[in-house]
């Protein structure tokens, strides 16, 4: 039975972070503005002034660049939640969800305490190094590098608990579209901004089985791979050698463009 926009539990939308990055830009340039259109704000707050200029237009700068690439997320989100724009749109079964979701989180958890032992050993490294070329330092490198490991394992351990309440619910549902997939949450798109769609595969190595998009997206050491796992409801593997075909013009035109 076919399902719309309306009956879906509509989670990942990018609008709060789209609305945050404009109010974040008003916010800057008010704090730009404020010491130069009222003189006696900046005879109250002093040096304190140009401080406060130079904080709001590097925040008005960052949040007003940010807000076009959530603006181009949230174009595709709700691309998503048109049925007729969809490639595929499925539910799964408990039992589907629950296999997939279960190996999702623990191969996140794995990758996600790789990094913080990398991060933790170059901090405490770093650190040590400090500590041994200034002694006098010797107390606050140990804090700092103790503070490093801490907020890379808080932010770690808190990404990992919102990955749960995302993964773990009864059942699940994916949104696959030309510009992205939603899956239960997880927004991913490969359009706009220097984004685009590198490979679409099936893997026919876990139950149930998964699509596996590759995509690259400019982050600031230029452009950086990543892939979105999509599981495959047991009834509909044709339906997802469909989406593949449907996708496969859209990479082989950017491996081509790349490699000329």
């Amino acid at each position: 039975m076919p399902t719309t926009s309306s009956d879906s539990t509509i989670t990942g939308s990018p609008l709060k972070a789209f609305i945050i990055c404009y109010a974040v830009t008003i916010l800057g340039i008010a704090m730009v503005l404020l010491p130069i259109l009222f003189d006696g704000v900046e005879k109250a707050m002093g040096d304190g002034a140009f401080a406060m200029m130079l904080v709001g237009g590097f925040f008005a700068i960052t949040a007003f660049f940010s807000s076009f690439v959530f603006r181009h997320r949230l174009r595709v989100f709700r691309e998503l939640f048109r049925e007729e724009q969809l490639l595929a749109h499925w539910r799964y079964s408990p039992d589907e969800w629950r296999a997939f979701a279960g190996a999702e989180l623990a191969a996140e958890k794995s990758v996600k305490k790789l990094i913080i032992l990398i991060t933790a050993g170059f901090a405490l490294l770093y650190c040590g190094l400090m500590a041994v070329l200034y002694p006098e330092l010797t107390v606050l490198m140990i804090g700092v590098g103790l503070t490093i490991v801490a907020l890379m394992a808080g932010t770690a351990a808190l990404s990992t608990r919102i990955s749960r309440r995302r993964n773990l619910t009864p059942t699940g549902e994916a949104r696959i579209g030309r510009h992205g997939v939603w899956l239960n949450g997880a927004l991913h798109t490969w359009s706009g901004g220097g984004s685009y769609l590198i490979d679409c595969q099936l893997d026919n190595s876990s139950d149930p089985k998964g699509m596996v998009f590759s995509y690259a997206a400019i982050e600031r050491h230029g452009p950086q791979i990543h892939q979105a796992r999509v599981p495959v409801p047991h009834d509909s593997l044709d339906q997802a050698r469909q989406v593949i075909t449907s996708l496969q013009p859209d990479f082989n035109k950017k491996l081509n463009e790349r490699g000329k």
